[in-house]
């Protein structure tokens, strides 16, 4: 299934509004600063996803978007320290391969992820990295492969999938927008959940309602 969530508040105590001016990038703010009201947006959201569904939360959550730009990245990076924060161990897995960044967020190289397993260059411990941040690892992109789309509609990423989900509390995709390329929506088939990411004020709902259509 999918869910969307969006929550706003537009008063700071002053003191933390001048510590939040300072802020340059909204990545990880859920960690550097986990007393902001929007670090506990990112909790509420974090509450939204484990009621979404009966029974068993889901393990697997793919994020993506409509369109770029949208705060799919850092959606998925202050997510993944929201569940680290329930003393639950998180994987982060990017897979958007023509523009990742989320070994940038955490500070490490690509040299080896994703795109070395798919296509039997490495083993997936050899991918795997533990980030700075207690009980969040990474599974970067890799170098950027020149057919991601059949790479990631393959039996190898489906072992992936099946893998993590036996290794991790949770595993968090970071996927490209829906209305980019057609990733999204076959690794939409292989999660147990898939949230779409808005920006406010900036998403066009024709372009959101397409994007719901295609999952």
């Amino acid at each position: 299934g999918y869910s969307y969530h969006y929550s706003y508040r537009g008063k700071e105590d002053e003191g933390t509004a001048k510590k939040f001016a300072k802020i340059k990038k909204i990545e990880l703010v859920n960690h550097l600063h986990p007393n902001f009201t929007l670090s506990e947006d990112y909790r509420t959201i974090r509450t939204s996803i484990l009621l979404s569904s009966a029974g068993n939360p889901p393990r697997s959550i793919a994020f993506t978007s409509s369109l770029p730009t949208e705060g799919k990245s850092a959606t998925v990076a202050n997510m993944a320290v929201s569940f680290a924060q329930l003393n639950e161990k998180v994987l982060v897995v990017d897979v958007d391969m023509r523009k990742p960044c989320q070994h940038r967020i955490f500070g490490l190289r690509s040299s080896k992820g994703l795109s070395s397993y798919l296509t039997g260059k490495a083993s997936l411990d050899e991918c795997i990295q533990e980030t700075k941040i207690d009980g969040i690892s990474l599974l970067p992109c890799g170098p950027a492969p020149p057919n991601p789309s059949e790479l990631l509609n393959s039996q190898p990423m489906q072992q992936v999938v099946s893998e993590a989900e036996g290794r991790f509390d949770k595993v968090l995709y970071d996927l490209p927008p829906l209305l980019a390329v057609v990733d999204p929506v076959v690794l939409s088939n292989l999660v147990e959940a898939t949230v779409m990411v808005v920006y406010p004020r900036k998403t066009i709902e024709k372009d959101f309602l397409r994007a719901v259509e295609e999952l």
